[in-house]
């Protein structure tokens, strides 16, 4: 049986290899490069063809479904002319694209391979029918009457006789059984190689209903004035369904002045082909965003009234034009110093609510108000920043994306930049001190907005935003806490019965200490923020004592200190205030 088998495939295959696969001229070009803009990309494909003199028409397959087809464009060729082009939409199983992609004499192995699996899978149904009626007979012959009801047999002659035609027929029987349970496992482990040997041709895709997809197909009529037996059909088209975002790792390193960026990328696409080993550039620009020449059209001016919060213009903030703050937007000011995050690490958030920390201008996700302004401001720019216009970033190694998969993080480029380094503290909030690095070359290194992952000598530190449209001429970047330089606050309160014998007032004078210390080998530089109270009645009157050379600002009530602390040094602040109160006022002194 198995020798019959054998001499059977291998006359299939004797005739499969005369058969005459048929000509088509449907290729697939290879993707060589993709441009990556804000909300799409370019693909540029290119595949090598033979002309003939004269007119030759290709079907360019295997293009995104989701192409723009006014996209369209074929390079320039001194070896023929394109004469025209239609794309059109095409339904497609993924093993007839696998197929198609292979190599003529490729194609015929498959196709040996598909027949030949083909008879041994008919061969197997013919196996699994006799065994089918080999067990039928099995279970007739347990059921004979000399068997089951061997009383019932009128002579021992008989019995004898029937027992004996059991025992020949069942022997019979189950050697059959045996012998095509057997081929029965043969033809199953030769269709299980065949088809391993086949997916491994068809780089998995065989019968993957997965990825039966449409796609669009290109007709071209290309004129040659001769023969070519090999030249090039280069094309592009834009395709949507992109999307990517820039992120940065800013890695600090100890006793070193520089600190390195690393833009990376993280894209994914879902344009229903696969970008296998291409080139990858990155641009902020956008394709066919030009604009348009402007022209002027009249100013007229007229008198109305205006509602202040629903001007929707940029127009430059003064420090007349801001509000007076409350007292609760100035603790929302103080406990985040220059976008410091101030986590105290045990849960409790003071001005970020446990969000990320955005840098310069960007506000954080607590939810207090910090400023009110009485012109609204509209940043109208893309998540990339205006400051990135026209800039491009060549992918160092190809890479391969497939439709549908994961985002895919890539790095685009590094770049460095001096920093100097500045200690924050707001003590009256937490006793914590916290490292920021201050940039001032930032703009010379056209970075983008984006999120961005802080390291100090390349271990994670948190989680920050850099706007890039900042107007501020040093970027501030927060590092983290800082435990060699310490910091403690501590306050005390005197009362004073009577501002006066008749007087129904009284004074409370609030002295506070803070102690803060250098435990590191290198001088450091601090910036230390608290306040005293503003009182928003007459009734309440605060009087300034010894600020101990405070910056003070008498509209908010914020004391600033900038110290500077040699190694191993420690320095002492004392400030006091007065406030003038009426009996039973519910007031905090802290």
């Amino acid at each position: 049986m198995k020798r019959t088998l054998i001499s059977t495939v291998l006359l299939l295959l004797i005739v499969s290899l005369n058969l005459k696969s048929q000509d088509t001229n449907k290729v697939y070009p290879k993707i060589q490069k993709v441009v990556v803009y804000q909300e799409d990309a370019q693909i540029e494909k290119s595949i090598t063809v033979s002309l003939k003199k004269g007119f030759n028409e290709f079907v360019l397959a295997g293009n995104s479904n989701v192409l723009n087809t006014k996209s369209i464009q074929f390079n320039n060729n001194s070896n023929y002319s394109i004469m025209e082009f239609t794309p059109y939409i095409q339904f497609v199983k993924a093993d007839q694209v696998a197929e198609e992609k292979l190599s003529e004499s490729t194609r015929k192995r498959v196709k040996i391979i598909k027949d030949s699996i083909e008879i041994l899978e008919y061969k197997l149904v013919e196996v699994k029918n006799y065994l089918y009626s080999l067990e039928k007979e099995k279970k007739t012959l347990e059921n004979m009457k000399v068997v089951s009801y061997s009383s019932a047999i009128d002579s021992m002659p008989k019995m004898k006789e029937g027992l004996a035609f059991f025992r020949d027929k069942m022997t019979d029987v189950n050697g059959l059984i045996q012998k095509k349970q057997k081929e029965m496992e043969n033809l199953n482990k030769t269709i299980i190689d065949y088809s391993s040997n086949l997916k491994i041709i068809l780089q998995g895709d065989e019968n993957d209903n997965n990825q039966d997809k449409s796609e669009y197909y290109i007709k071209v009529n290309i004129y040659s004035e001769k023969d070519f037996a090999r030249t090039k059909i280069d094309y592009r088209y834009i395709v949507k369904d992109i999307y990517w975002s820039p992120i940065y790792d800013v890695n600090f390193i100890s006793n070193n002045e520089n600190v390195r960026f690393t833009l990376k990328s993280e894209l994914q696409q879902v344009t229903g082909e696969d970008w296998d080993d291409v080139k990858l550039v990155f641009s902020t620009e956008q394709p066919n965003s030009q604009g348009q020449f402007a022209e002027l059209e009249p100013t007229y001016y007229t008198l109305r009234p205006i509602e202040v919060n629903k001007i929707p213009v940029v127009t430059p903030i003064r420090s007349e034009d801001v509000e007076t703050m409350t007292a609760n937007s100035v603790d929302a000011i103080i406990s985040t110093v220059s976008g410091i995050s101030v986590d105290d690490g045990g849960g409790t958030a003071r001005g970020e609510s446990g969000m990320v920390t955005y840098v310069n201008g960007v506000s954080n996700s607590s939810t207090q108000e910090v400023k009110k302004y009485k012109y609204a401001t509209e940043d109208n720019n893309s998540g990339l920043g205006n400051k990135m216009l026209g800039k491009e970033y060549e992918v160092a190694m190809n890479y391969t994306i497939k439709s549908g998969d994961k985002p895919k993080i890539i790095p685009l480029e590094t770049s460095t930049t001096k920093a100097s380094y500045k200690y924050f503290s707001v003590p009256k909030m937490e006793k914590v001190v916290y490292l920021s690095a201050l940039l001032s070359d930032w703009e010379d290194m056209q970075l983008m907005s984006a999120g961005a992952k802080v390291y100090l000598d390349n271990n994670f530190i948190k989680d920050i935003y850099i706007n890039s449209n900042s107007i501020e001429d040093t970027l501030n970047l927060p590092i983290g806490r800082e435990k060699r330089v310490v910091i403690d606050r501590k306050s005390d309160k005197k009362l004073v019965t009577k501002t006066g014998f008749m007087s129904s007032n009284f004074e409370t004078t609030v002295t506070v200490t803070i102690n803060v210390k250098n435990n590191s080998q290198s001088k450091v530089e601090i910036k230390i923020d608290d306040q005293i109270p503003v009182s928003k009645t007459d009734e309440i009157k605060i009087n300034p004592n010894d600020l101990s050379k405070a910056n003070y600002e008498e509209k908010t009530g914020k004391l600033t200190w900038n110290l500077n602390l040699n190694a191993l040094e420690s320095k002492t602040i004392n400030f006091s205030y007065t406030v003038k109160h009426p009996k039973g006022a519910n007031l905090s002194f802290n």
